[in-house]
């Protein structure tokens, strides 16, 4: 989506009176030198509802790690505890949709995706060919061939994940992980801005009410603005930090059941 931001900040202004913004605000304008918008937009939007955003309700992605993504443990300082060739991945942007990887959630060796047809680099062959192969080789060794590693993130800027323990065989592991939005949110879905909307209302009126709650019952007045008038809407913001975690949930669950995660995970299914 295009313009989120000037939608975001045009929301809050019918939200909030200005006065109260200007007046709540104006700590941040004068230590910075910047406009109210500028820095709703650094110090609401990115720093307090972008973050959460990312960690807490990013878009549930499967990447496959394929072999040619490995990188050489050299060259990175987690190669120190680490040991076998493959334990590091640096994943493309193309690979996680141009965004950084926020989160990383879970790993699953291949084979446990046959059955839904997204066995890599292969065609589907289900449970009685791909989960077999484990299992007959398990009932020789006596332990299973592959031991599932933990996903680590290092640098998800860069795209750069670890496996431990690494593998000394290449595998295309299933990595489960969340992708973050970038500053502008212009890879939401339309489906996700009304929450998006809301969390930033009540980020703002939350931040406001901390600012302000204590200096108007001190008798601070700004520019021959009335007390009560002001104490009053302050004072109705008490709840805001609550109305903000009830705004996240829905933003989640929005970002899980947007059309772009329906049709990821319709391809993992058919193997497309």
């Amino acid at each position: 989506m295009k313009n989120v931001i000037n939608q975001l900040l045009r929301d809050l202004y019918f939200k909030i009176p200005p006065e109260v913004l200007s007046i709540s605000f104006q700590r941040l304008r004068d230590e910075n030198q910047l406009t109210n918008d500028a820095v709703i937009k650094e110090y609401i939007i990115e720093d307090h509802v972008l973050a959460n955003c990312n960690l807490y309700a990013g878009k549930p992605k499967k990447i496959v790690l394929y072999e040619q993504y490995g990188k050489n443990i050299q060259d990175n300082t987690f190669a120190a505890v680490m040991s076998g060739n493959y334990g590091i991945y640096q994943i493309p942007p193309e690979a996680r949709e141009n965004r950084i990887i926020s989160a990383v959630l879970d790993i699953a060796y291949p084979t446990t995706m046959a059955l839904y047809g997204t066995f890599p680099n292969e065609i589907s062959l289900g449970r009685s060919v791909a989960n077999s192969v484990d299992e007959v080789l398990t009932s020789f060794t006596g332990a299973p061939i592959y031991l599932t590693p933990t996903p680590v993130l290092i640098d998800g800027e860069s795209g750069i994940v670890g496996l431990s323990p690494p593998a000394a065989l290449p595998v295309d592991w299933i990595l489960s992980c969340m992708l973050g939005y970038d500053k502008d949110f212009s890879n939401i879905s339309a489906n996700m801005l009304a929450s998006l909307k809301s969390m930033t209302e009540h980020a703002t009126k939350s931040y406001i009410y901390n600012e302000m709650y204590v200096k108007i019952n001190q008798g601070f007045l700004q520019g021959g603005l009335q007390l009560e008038s002001i104490k009053g809407i302050i004072e109705s913001y008490s709840d805001s930090k609550e109305k903000f975690e009830e705004a996240l949930m829905k933003f989640r669950g929005a970002a899980v059941f947007s059309p772009e995660v329906f049709r990821d995970m319709l391809s993992m299914m058919i193997g497309g």
